[in-house]
């Protein structure tokens, strides 16, 4: 693949709203130490939780639905993680607009 190309992409997705508002939610949780400490311990709970599922019960998951439910409940995690969600919307749509260019072509 092309490197200025990627650049050129990269730059851009930095350039946008939604990566700025993602930089300073992160500013934000970095600066949070309770927020930051949830978002982590819950993550990587999740990750285990993910690698072993024969493991899991059904109390370990609903565990994990109050405790993100929880988490969201504080402003500074639940502004993290919609930027977040958001930045990826945007590279979504990319990559849903380049699938269309190519789908084009080969007509």
């Amino acid at each position: 693949m092309n490197d200025d190309l990627v650049r050129q992409v990269t730059e851009e997705i930095i350039k946008s709203a939604e990566f700025q508002a993602l930089k300073l939610a992160k500013q934000n949780l970095e600066t949070t130490r309770y927020a930051k400490e949830s978002l982590e311990a819950f993550y990587r709970d999740n990750d285990a939780a993910c690698q072993q599922p024969q493991d899991v019960t059904d109390q370990d998951m609903i565990e994990l639905k109050n405790r993100f439910e929880l988490m969201m409940q504080n402003p500074v995690i639940a502004a993290y993680l919609k930027a977040g969600h958001h930045l990826e919307c945007l590279i979504t749509q990319f990559f849903k607009a380049v699938d269309r260019r190519i789908d084009e072509a080969l007509k």
